[in-house]
């Protein structure tokens, strides 16, 4: 622990905090780097675009990659970071330039990949994509993935396909480190972007990219990071002593000038005991404002203590930032929401096995969504792909089919297959209630005493059932009446809302055998709700 504490100090002279020493005794930038990051081999990531053609460095500030208009602006491709003494990351930072999308995948991602693109190509998409892979990233899986990014259809705009190899970038010794989740730590590190949005392929955006960049909270903080679900999961008090001594202490402050942390930090739901609080399904963040983050994240990654602490990546970004005294992150308000259609009231009231109207409403859902707090209404994401379930590959279909908890208007397995394979319907969405304070609200009127349910019998165990309320009249052991009733808040979307996710469902789903783009859709016409539509109606 105390090897990643020094780490975490030492690398902040490199970063924003510098500490003036007499040049006699400067150390050379280049020997620090490679003792402060042993993992980096100071070499830059070879940059292939979808034509085939190999950059050191691509220039991207005007969008869409142009070679005869950035032709001074690029070179032929370069392993090395040519300086004897200079600093490879102070470089890197100084060439990061435009906006893109960012994604971390392997062969095994291809399918889902595939079906991000043409959802992109509907949502009009004209910002670059560049995947970061390591050796994992076959000829094979980038040629379907041009295929489906380059080929005419439907008359929809062609995406600009970049391939960004880390392999020359990373040591070989050390690449293990970056296994699984840790893949998105280099994605975030060395993609060419200034300002960058990270996405896992099976992210589904309901808004065109750009949208996010323009969002107040990145364009005050350069971050915008979104909450998971508020599942009252918690982490044991040890948990939260262990991350307040990576902070920096009043030392810190003193000699490097590291900001202490604040009540911003330390009175957020994760330092309450909330065991899972960030969603890293799509991150969005300005790379010259927030350079070291990725650094710091790699150095977390390293350390055991951390990783057993945290589920993959998820609080990396925004403990990075707080360890390395950058407290400019901003979470969107709201946690995470289940979105799909409301349970019918008849399974319902088989679950209390008594006849009643029920005040609250119910969404079981498999994704996750994140509704924009600007306007509390409006669906920006969501994770899990556009199937009804995305675990189907793991699915025991007779099995769910027999628990009739819910699903009850399939008669038959094929009927329940079909509705677990077909896209989602998305109708409204529920986040439930949140209070620190009142984990249960107990009632006599058989209303959901907790906000979130695991309904493990469905989707292979990822199916979670969301209350627009808990609690209500209760009779206490005095005699006393009480009310322990907490709303959240319900999200009817509009027709023109519910058709648009129809036909951005249409367009995901489209792909079918990895090699050719079926299924053509209409487009309809869709303004941007922000601006031109009132959208869903906030119940």
């Amino acid at each position: 622990m105390l090897t990643f504490i020094n780490y975490k100090k030492d690398h902040n002279p490199i970063g924003s905090h510098e500490v003036q020493t007499p040049s006699s005794h400067k150390p050379n930038c280049r020997d620090l780097e490679s003792k402060i990051y042993p993992w980096l081999t100071q070499k830059y990531p070879k940059f292939e675009y979808h034509d085939g053609s190999v950059y050191s460095f691509p220039h991207l500030k005007k969008g869409f990659f142009n070679k005869n208009m950035f032709v001074e602006a690029i070179s032929p491709a370069s392993e090395y970071f040519n300086s004897k003494n200079g600093c490879f990351l102070t470089s890197f930072k100084k060439n990061l330039n435009g906006r893109g999308i960012v994604l971390s995948i392997a062969d095994m991602h291809l399918e889902l990949t595939i079906k991000l693109i043409q959802l992109l190509r509907a949502l009009e998409n004209t910002l670059p994509i560049q995947i970061v892979y390591y050796e994992n990233l076959s000829d094979e899986s980038k040629r379907q993935v041009i295929q489906a990014a380059r080929s005419d259809y439907n008359k929809l705009p062609k995406q600009d396909i970049w391939f960004v190899d880390v392999r020359r970038s990373v040591k070989g010794e050390y690449i293990n480190k970056f296994s699984g989740f840790g893949n998105k730590i280099l994605a975030t590190l060395f993609n060419s972007f200034e300002e960058m949005i990270l996405i896992d392929a099976d992210t589904v955006m309901l808004k065109k990219p750009d949208f996010f960049f323009n969002l107040e909270k990145f364009i005050n903080t350069g971050t915008v990071f979104y909450k998971d679900r508020s599942t009252f999961e918690f982490r044991p008090k040890h948990d939260l002593v262990f991350f307040k001594k990576l902070f920096p202490s009043l030392k810190d402050t003193i000699v490097f000038n590291i900001p202490q942390v604040t009540s911003y930090t330390l009175e957020n739901e994760f330092f309450k005991g909330l065991n899972h609080y960030m969603e890293s399904g799509l991150v969005v963040i300005n790379r010259r404002k927030h350079f070291t983050q990725p650094l710091v994240m790699a150095q977390m990654n390293f350390c055991l203590p951390i990783q057993s602490r945290v589920y993959g990546d998820k609080e990396l970004f925004w403990l990075a930032m707080v360890i390395s005294g950058d407290e400019n992150y901003s979470f969107n308000k709201h946690f995470a929401a289940a979105i799909g259609e409301l349970t019918p009231e008849l399974e319902r009231i088989a679950d209390v096995k008594r006849a009643q109207a029920f005040k609250s409403q119910e969404i079981c859902s498999n994704h996750p969504g994140h509704i924009n707090d600007a306007d509390n209404k409006t669906i920006l994401w969501f994770n899990s792909g556009f199937q009804h379930c995305g675990q189907n590959k793991n699915v025991n279909f007779e099995n769910e089919f027999s628990s009739k908890k819910r699903y009850t208007k399939a008669k038959t397995l094929e009927q329940f297959k079909s509705i677990f394979e077909n896209k989602l319907i998305l109708t409204h969405a529920i986040i439930p209630p949140f209070d620190m304070d009142h984990l249960t609200a107990r009632n006599n009127e058989h209303e959901p005493e907790r906000s979130w349910l695991n309904m493990r019998e469905y989707c292979y165990g990822y199916t979670w059932c969301a209350y627009s309320l808990m609690g209500g009249n209760w009779v206490d052991d005095s005699g006393k009446n009480k009310d322990t009733q907490i709303k959240g808040l319900t999200i009817k979307f509009s027709e023109k809302e519910v058709n648009e996710f129809k036909r951005l469902g249409d367009a995901w789903s489209a792909y079918h055998n990895s090699k050719t783009l079926v299924n053509d859709y209409n487009k309809q016409e869709f303004s941007d709700s922000v601006n031109h539509d009132h959208g869903g109606v906030a119940i």
